[in-house]
């Protein structure tokens, strides 16, 4: 590095004070073209007659060259050539740099080139360069030469047009010899300098390598009493990392176990109160289907009520903890948002009408008409803010706005309101307004139920949609909720689409009915019961398997066109049931629908890939439940 450091320091010395001399020669150079550009632009100048100063003898031919003033003192013209001549005499006595005036044909015969000049004048000539550098040897010292050619201007006629140049021609060049002896020796200080540096940097650098060598001899005993020390130390820092590890590993355990204990207990709850639930649902169908005595019908209806506001207690639960579990996956579908609205209205317009309340309404017309996104959260979140607004609102009505915020690209953020002209909520109560399990009345004697679900999970649905939920209210004057969410805009192209309501899908179930034959296999006899009835309204006829095993043997000896197939049973379940009946190849085809109080999206997926067709939830709503059975049936 000292070697590299001295080789680099030498080149850059040298370089830089070479860079000085051409820097002085240019210089030097400019003053003189400066000065005799002056005098051209004034003609010269006359000077006296004098001993040392006679006439200019190659001027003869100048008219005006010598002339005699008033008082009768003699003149005689210097041209600007000689003027810079007698400058450069001068000076090269002065400082020893000695100045060039040289041409391709000269007046003053003391102009002409030597070899080298010569070399570089033919090279301006050929238009090759306009200056050009050089260091030579002048009488065995090195000096740098600088030449810069030199043109005609106007004023140079005067005397040199009798060589027959013309303004603009290049006739000769203006330079200098800059002696480089004080720059050597410069070089040559500074050389010096930098080896005595780097000498006493080696010095050092030696003495520090000893220095060390000696310390490290010492430090080698100590080095190895260390080694010593810290392997007792790396030895019981694994065995205490051995311990850590396994006790983490343990923890990891425990929580997995936890984990998997709260979904097990989740899905258990769902199915097991979902069964039932079906049970109330479907006898409730049943009751309305036979006719009812008077009276019945309200008590019926608030058996319905109750129930369904039990599914949206467990549907509540089950959408947080998937939330809460990362594993709630929006829908990426076709959707419309007029649509959307006018399905919410028609679910809750008896409702309002039943408080005589109105319900309103506005969409923004410059919201494209096709997007895509998940439309059951969309109106499941909405439902959530008009149920409420009905529920508080005892006067007036309720105005739900959808309002278009922005449009970026393909995508566009939608606000969706609620206004209610209700009772309204206190300032205090707002901050926990959208927090789980949280109601703005928890008292006993509290006037509206609820789960204090609703708004949390809206909350959490905004947010998975890129948006955000919020309210304003004041006690008395009503209510505004609303909130956000991006959806994209669909450019695919747009094909009608039957649409059938609940009486034409009956009608064309039970048209296509005659000669069809299920399987129906479900372990619980209420439920059992439930189904068979509804299959009687349309016209179907079906046999009961009691659990897996025996839907397998009964489809081995008769011919079923569907089997409807529940997935919690005793002996073999609907899965293991259902992928047994496909590795029969002559059952590949055979419809089969889920019809499952399992109702998670991953139980969906996991009946999917079993090989089922179709997916009917507990508890079954009749036209969902009938609307599957005529897309099976209907292949």
């Amino acid at each position: 590095m000292i070697g590299f450091s001295v080789f680099w320091n030498f080149r850059n010395t040298e370089a830089q004070i070479m860079k000085l001399a051409y820097t002085e020669a240019q210089a030097n150079l400019n003053k003189d073209i400066s000065f005799r550009r002056w005098g051209t632009l004034h003609g010269g100048v006359y000077v006296p007659i004098t001993e040392t100063q006679k006439s200019i003898p190659w001027l003869s031919h100048v008219s005006g060259r010598d002339v005699k003033t008033t008082d009768g003192q003699q003149l005689t013209l210097l041209n600007p050539a000689s003027m810079l001549r007698q400058m450069m005499d001068l000076y090269a006595a002065d400082y020893g740099v000695r100045g060039r005036i040289i041409g391709l044909r000269q007046l003053n015969p003391g102009n002409a080139p030597d070899a080298w000049e010569s070399e570089q004048l033919e090279r301006f000539t050929r238009g090759e360069a306009t200056e050009v550098w050089a260091v030579t040897d002048i009488e065995r010292k090195p000096h740098l030469r600088y030449l810069r050619a030199m043109f005609m201007e106007p004023g140079c006629d005067k005397c040199h047009g009798i060589l027959g140049y013309k303004t603009g021609d290049m006739r000769g060049a203006t330079g200098l010899n800059l002696p480089l002896a004080p720059y050597l020796e410069q070089v040559a200080s500074s050389k010096v300098g930098f080896g005595l540096t780097h000498l006493v940097i080696w010095l050092l650098g030696l003495a520090g390598i000893a220095w060390g060598n000696w310390l490290g001899a010492n430090w080698a005993r100590a080095r190895d009493q260390a080694q010593v020390a810290l392997e007792n130390h790396r030895d019981q820092l694994e065995s205490q990392i051995a311990e850590r590890t396994a006790a983490l590993s343990d923890s990891m355990h425990a929580a997995e176990a936890a984990n998997r204990a709260k979904s097990t207990f989740l899905a258990n709850m769902s199915h097991e109160i979902r069964t039932p639930l079906n049970a109330i649902t479907g006898v409730l169908h049943l009751i309305r289907r036979e006719g009812l005595l008077p009276g019945q019908a309200e008590h019926l209806d608030k058996i319905d009520t109750a129930g369904r506001h039990l599914l949206d207690l467990i549907n509540g639960v089950l959408d947080l903890s998937k939330i809460e579990a990362g594993k709630l996956v929006l829908a990426s579908l076709p959707l419309s948002i007029p649509m959307l609205i006018g399905n919410l209205v028609s679910m809750q317009q008896e409702r309002a009408a039943a408080k005589q309340l109105a319900l309103a309404t506005e969409i923004d017309p410059a919201i494209p008409e096709h997007l895509i996104g998940d439309s059951v959260r969309l109106q499941q979140a909405l439902l959530n803010y008009v149920s409420n607004a009905l529920k508080f609102t005892d006067a007036g009505g309720v105005m739900l706005r959808v309002r278009l915020i922005e449009r970026d690209g393909d995508d566009v953020l939608l606000r969706f309101e609620v206004e209610d002209s209700g009772v309204g909520i206190a300032a205090e109560d707002m901050a926990t307004l959208f927090s789980e399990f949280e109601q703005i009345d928890n008292s006993p004697t509290r006037c509206h139920g609820g789960t204090g679900l609703g708004l949390a999970i809206t909350r959490r649905f905004a947010r998975l949609m890129g948006g955000d939920a919020g309210a304003s209210s004041e006690p008395g004057r009503g209510s505004l909720f609303w909130f956000t969410a991006r959806l994209r805009i669909d450019h695919a192209p747009k094909l009608p689409s039957p649409v059938f309501d609940a009486g034409e899908t009956m009608r064309r179930l039970a048209a296509i009915s005659r000669g069809k034959r299920l399987l129906l296999v479900e372990d619980d006899l209420l439920n059992r019961e439930i189904a068979l009835s509804m299959l009687e309204e349309v016209g179907l006829v079906a046999d009961i398997a009691g659990d897996g095993q025996q839907a397998v043997a009964a489809i081995g000896k008769q011919h079923y066109d569907l089997v409807l197939m529940d997935m919690q049973m005793p002996v073999m379940d609907g899965l293991s049931a259902t992928r047994a009946i496909r590795a029969m190849p002559q059952f590949a085809s055979l419809p089969i629908i889920a019809m499952t109080a399992n109702a998670f999206d991953d139980d969906r997926q996991r009946c999917r890939d079993a090989g089922m067709n179709d997916f009917v939830a507990k508890p079954v709503e009749p036209e969902l439940f009938f609307a599957a059975l005529l897309r099976c049936l209907s292949k």
